[in-house]
């Protein structure tokens, strides 16, 4: 399988894959490159097991990992910053 990906930096994090049988529009609140490469990784087992796109997408943007890398807002420093 053949995918690619792009995370784009927002207030919201996104990952965009393409994938054989669609394009992909996640967003989710886990942070950091590596969990970039876990939502990479739970997308193609679900493309490999010919999940549904939408099954794909629902069950990645459902995961939460509680007291984990969180977004915080910072007061005084204008934005938001990764708490690990």
């Amino acid at each position: 399988m053949c995918a690619c990906a792009r995370v784009r930096r927002a207030r919201v994090p996104q990952i965009i894959v393409r994938t054989p049988s669609g394009r992909l529009q996640i967003i989710t609140n886990l942070l950091g490159s590596h969990n970039a490469s876990n939502v990479l990784a739970a997308v193609a087992t679900g493309v490999a097991l010919k999940a549904p796109l939408q099954s794909i997408v629902a069950g990645v943007e459902a995961v939460e990992v509680p007291g984990r890398c969180v977004r915080a807002w910072c007061h005084g420093g204008g934005g938001f910053v990764k708490l690990c």
